[in-house]
């Protein structure tokens, strides 16, 4: 499973590495966003993500 982001640091971090991120149980945004969009997201919005569980995205393997 992809690792979980829970603060903010970490979503920075996913900003500057340019990694996208995706928030599975949101209705705002099930599929994956660069990380760099969602940190200009208020701080309302985000708190929200973070209790409904924003994580990493990765590819799925090619078979």
């Amino acid at each position: 499973m992809s690792p979980r982001i829970t603060t903010l640091e970490q979503l920075a971090e996913a900003a500057q590495n340019k990694r996208s991120v995706h928030c599975p149980d949101a209705r705002f945004s099930p599929k994956p966003r660069p990380a760099a969009f969602m940190i200009n997201l208020s701080g309302h919005i985000l708190c929200r993500l973070f209790k409904d569980g924003m994580f990493i995205y990765e590819k799925p393997a090619s078979k």
